[in-house]
């Protein structure tokens, strides 16, 4: 038997401040330029944090389908929480590795796009000089991050930034719609 259960209010009201939370602290820390960089990897941290504790709230207290997706919320959850805590306690590390990542991550992306224009089904969809122009710029900006690491810091900040203002949307939509879950009774 299936039963449909209503988010109460109250859960409803903290997504909503949640999510605002989280797209205030994420414009923050673009919108300010007077901040020094790790102030600025910090105030990110902070806000992935409040993301990976809505995850496990969500997980805890909403009920879902199935128990593979509230372990799932929760796992994840853990996850963010944990990699926002360790960036708020290693800065410099966690920077130093995230710049890096983001230039190897765009060195694959541009070999993979070149390798994928010399494809036939690229030339058969018209697509091949796209792709091989994609390719170049995304290798030179990998090159170039690897290169200037401030330069990785702001493509950094901007990514983030805008990945958590996306997710502050979804979570503030979550808390308006008040979706009703359905749960199996036996």
């Amino acid at each position: 038997m299936t039963q449909e259960v209503s988010v109460p209010k109250w859960v409803r009201t903290i997504q909503i401040g949640i999510g605002s939370l989280v797209i205030i602290l994420s414009i923050l820390a673009v919108a300010i330029p007077e901040i020094e960089p790790f102030m600025t990897i910090t105030l990110i941290a902070v806000t992935l944090s409040i993301v990976g504790f809505e995850n496990i709230f969500t997980g805890i207290i909403l009920p879902s389908l199935s128990k593979k997706s509230r372990i799932t919320s929760i796992a994840l959850g853990a996850a963010i929480l944990g990699f926002g805590i360790f960036t708020i306690s290693n800065p410099v590390a966690s920077l130093k590795f995230l710049i890096l990542m983001i230039g190897i991550a765009l060195l694959i992306n541009g070999i993979v796009r070149i390798l994928n224009s010399r494809s036939n089904q690229s030339s058969k969809n018209g697509n091949q000089i796209i792709k091989l122009a994609t390719g170049i710029v995304s290798i030179a900006l990998g090159i170039f991050v690897l290169a200037a690491p401030e330069i990785g810091f702001i493509i950094l900040v901007i990514a983030i930034v805008i990945a958590l203002v996306i997710q502050g949307i979804e979570i503030i939509t979550s808390g308006i719609r008040g979706k009703k879950y359905s749960i199996f009774r036996t």
